[in-house]
């Protein structure tokens, strides 16, 4: 046998030993077990951010904003309360630039259910809290399985090669290691069973299957805003495959296209209806925009993100590139996405996916499912709902390219195969390492910003009345979590921690009298996050005075974006008095700053971010080997 043979052999041989291996009776279980370890190492991750207030809220009854309509209130965030606002500024917990009605209350009772079944049964185990995450997440690859199954009968190889693409990906791995992010695998599974359960009822007589359906779309809304991702899915179905066990006539188009639907739009309507009436929502942040309130902006904004979000599908790129570029950079790069997705699409069409109902049915749904999603800045996290669509999709185009499938014109063989290589590359090599590298990786990365920061600070116990300055910590509003974090640790707040600015760019520092002090950033560039203020609803002014508590900021100079360039900072006592300490972040944390003389101006660079990764993860080395010893 010659060599050459010989390959083929061989290959025939790894190809049959992979195709036996993916449709094996057990192969949907082992899929979601070897997804669970992919990212097994998150489970020593602890605890991140809201995570905090969610310990805070069931074990210290603390409320951060009213209950209503809610067990507990897990994500209801800030009430858009002005006097409640006014009161985190005095505290420091609100950043002083945050619009004083910003309102970020969300409504997922079904999830809260979850976070209280941790807090009673392990509340001192943040693993175990992890484990029930990633038990959400193997009963999410399983139940993926059997939709792929149900809706592909002809190729099982196919429907457990798309599992095999789905539990490789990173892009919805925050959504897994984050705890208090479980939220999006409940509502992801109960969008899973709705659009199972609606595809048998449309396919089959089956009134059941149509209840359950119903069912499942509630309970997808109730455990996240992301249940509306669902409803792209179950339009999608009515436009691809009607109602085949009825014959189609003009007659019936009504009652075979959207009647069908009219169950659960009457359920969303509800929902909306609810949602709004018990005061749930967001508001003034430049984060989230309300379609309901501001269509023309939304609409603009799918303009934007849509194209963003499905090339970090297709491509793996971070759609968080979108929100580090300047508006016109924006619109070159989304425009610029939808150019790589357009030829995506004619790739799929060259080799003729485009003929399965199925991936029209996906492809549909997994694009209306990322509509509602435009609503916040772009996060991988939320490609979760469309990536159940497109890892269907993805698999039946490598499928049909490694194939028999021939392009009808063979001088676009070669470049359609480079592109399609290039998918495969980043979905079944890069992704996966990415994946199992950030789960390792996950806490070192976190932990000192989310953590060690605020640990970092004095204790109360040593002045209860002390005032604590940041100047440039590197993301401002997360000292809406460093009163939470302290207390979990056993420390006591103290009367006041205050973040300036965050530490983006390169900032000045002057010293103006007894009582003022004046920020400066280099260049045209802001020093605030548009998270806490939508600068378009809720302009800054020159002038604008902004109280918060013991201390007063004057907008002095604006950037050509709208945003502060230059504040000024008058406190209600002299600034060396007792109770005014000043920190300055670096690369080591936090450490105690000596304002200069009055008059005089001094530089605080901004810390090298990529010497700080790596102290942290040398430091977080360092640490594990102690404990092994």
């Amino acid at each position: 046998m010659s060599s050459l043979q010989a390959t083929n052999t061989g290959s025939a041989h790894a190809t049959s030993a992979w195709m036996r291996w993916l449709t094996h009776r057990w192969s949907a279980q082992a899929l979601a077990l070897l997804g669970m370890l992919m990212v097994l190492p998150v489970i020593n991750s602890g605890l991140t951010l809201d995570d905090f207030l969610h310990w805070s809220t069931l074990h210290e009854g603390a409320r951060v904003a009213n209950h209503t309509g809610s067990p507990w209130g897990l994500f209801h965030f800030l009430a858009g309360n002005v006097a409640d606002n006014q009161a985190l500024k005095a505290t420091g917990e609100m950043v002083w630039w945050a619009a004083n009605d910003l309102r970020t209350l969300f409504w997922r009772p079904l999830t809260e259910w979850t976070h209280w079944l941790d807090h009673g049964l392990w509340p001192q185990s943040p693993a175990l809290m992890h484990l029930h995450s990633l038990l959400w997440y193997g009963a999410l690859v399983v139940l993926l399985a059997r939709l792929y199954q149900r809706l592909d009968t002809g190729s099982p190889v196919r429907a457990r090669l798309a599992v095999l693409i789905f539990i490789c990906s990173s892009l919805h791995l925050s959504a897994v290691a984050w705890i208090a992010a479980r939220n999006q695998l409940v509502a992801a599974c109960c969008a899973v069973l709705c659009i199972g359960a609606f595809h048998v009822w449309r396919t089959r007589p089956s009134p059941r299957h149509g209840w359950l359906a119903v069912a499942m779309f509630g309970l997808a809304l109730m455990s996240a805003e992301a249940g509306l991702a669902t409803l792209g899915y179950l339009v999608a179905h009515v436009l691809v495959f009607g109602a085949p066990h009825q014959p189609h006539q003009a007659s019936s188009v009504w009652r075979e296209r959207v009647a069908p639907l009219l169950p659960f739009l009457l359920i969303m309507v509800i929902w909306r209806v609810a949602y709004n009436a018990l005061g749930y929502g967001s508001s003034g942040s430049g984060f989230y925009i309300d379609p309901a309130s501001d269509p023309v902006r939304f609409a603009g904004n799918i303009m934007l993100r849509l194209p963003t979000l499905l090339l970090a599908q297709v491509f793996g790129v971070p759609s968080a590139t979108l929100n580090l570029l300047a508006p016109a950079q924006q619109a070159l790069y989304a425009t610029a996405a939808a150019v790589a997705l357009a030829l995506c699409w004619l790739v799929a069409r060259i080799y003729g996916v485009w003929a399965s109902p199925v991936a029209r049915f996906l492809g549909i749904g997994g694009v209306l499912a990322l509509v509602p999603m435009c609503a916040s800045e772009t996060t991988d996290r939320l490609l979760l709902n469309a990536e159940i669509g497109f890892s269907w999709l993805l698999a039946m185009l490598f499928a049909h390219a490694l194939g028999q499938h021939r392009p009808r014109r063979s001088w676009v063989t070669l470049p359609a195969k480079i592109l399609i290589g290039l998918i495969v590359f980043v979905h079944l090599v890069v992704m996966p390492i990415q994946t199992v590298a950030y789960a390792a990786l996950r806490k070192p990365l976190l932990t000192p910003t989310s953590v060690l920061d605020p640990l970092g600070l004095p204790d109360g116990r040593q002045d209860p009345d002390a005032r604590l300055v940041m100047l440039n910590p590197p993301m401002a509003a997360l000292t809406f979590y460093y009163p939470s974090v302290r207390r979990y640790h056993g420390m006591v707040n103290p009367a006041s921690m205050h973040a300036l600015a965050n530490s983006f760019h390169d900032l000045s520092l002057t010293v103006v009298d007894a009582h003022t002090l004046e920020l400066r950033s280099a260049g045209n560039k802001s020093f605030i996050d548009a998270f806490s203020r939508d600068v378009v609803t809720r302009p800054f002014k020159i002038g604008e005075v902004i109280q918060a508590g013991p201390l007063q900021a004057v907008v002095a100079t604006l950037s050509p974006h709208g945003t502060p360039r230059s504040v000024r900072f008058r406190f209600s006592s002299p600034i060396t008095s007792s109770p005014w300490r000043f920190y300055v972040w670096t690369d080591a944390g936090y450490v105690p700053y000596t304002l200069p003389a009055p008059g005089q101006t001094t530089s605080l660079p901004a810390p090298d971010l990529s010497r700080a990764l790596m102290r942290q993860l040398k430091g977080e080395e360092r640490r594990q080997a102690q404990s092994s010893e």
